[in-house]
Formats: structure tokens, C-alpha cells, sequence
């Protein structure tokens, strides 16, 4: 009789665990969805004082309108650009980013995009050169 109880039993937990993975997966709409396309960019090797600019690109994906508060970066030799008004649901814009190419070798720089909606840290690499 017990045993007979152990399989009723661990059918039914079986049966339970495929129905939660039946289940839909989420909509690409919620409320903490600000979806950037690309969250680092590599520049590669680049020679000293040549532009050195990239533009990250992002959608509102939430319900709610998306504002960008502040962009700030990891020091002064990084300047971003960004729109202050406010986007509705599925709109697209682009924060740009120029780097500053005065110093030579390797850099490592972050941005870090604060909105209404959740916080993005961006990344740029790269190398420069003579």
C-alpha cells in the first residue's frame, strides 16, 4: 500500500511540474523593461585623438512612460549625449557616447543610465595607439 502511495504521489508531482512549464512566458511589455540593444562596445584599437564616438541604442518596452534622469560616466574623458523628454511605450532613441582619445593604452570606461524605470551600466573598451 505504500508503495502504491509513493507513485500516486510523485505522478502528481510530475504532473504539476509540466503544467508550470507550459505556462506563457511574459510579455516583452512590463514595468521594468528599458531594453538596450547593446550594453558594451569594443572600439578595438584606435590612434590617438581620432573620434572615438558610439551610440547605444534603447526601446521602452514598459507601460509606462520612460524618462532619463542622468547619464554619468566613469570620468571626464567620457561625454554622453542624451534626450530629456519623455518616451511613450515602443519608442526607440539613442544615448551617445564620445570618448576622449588624448591618452594612450587600454581604457575601461562605464556609463551608468538612471531613469524612472530601472538603472543601465553601459560599457566601453578599447586600446589606443600612437
Amino acid at each position: 500500500m505504500k508503495i502504491r502511495n509513493y507513485i500516486l504521489l510523485t505522478a502528481i508531482v510530475l504532473l504539476s511540474s509540466v503544467n508550470l512549464l507550459a505556462q506563457e512566458p511574459k510579455t516583452k511589455l512590463d514595468s521594468t523593461s528599458l531594453y538596450f540593444e547593446v550594453t558594451e562596445h569594443d572600439f578595438g584599437t584606435i590612434k590617438k585623438e581620432t573620434d572615438a564616438f558610439y551610440n547605444f541604442s534603447y526601446t521602452n518596452n514598459s507601460k509606462k512612460p520612460l524618462i532619463i534622469n542622468n547619464v554619468e560616466t566613469s570620468c571626464g574623458c567620457t561625454t554622453p549625449f542624451w534626450s530629456k523628454k519623455p518616451m511613450r511605450t515602443g519608442e526607440y532613441d539613442e544615448i551617445s557616447v564620445i570618448y576622449d582619445t588624448d591618452k594612450l593604452g587600454v581604457f575601461h570606461k562605464t556609463i551608468t543610465v538612471t531613469s524612472n524605470i530601472r538603472t543601465v551600466v553601459l560599457t566601453i573598451k578599447g586600446v589606443i595607439i600612437e
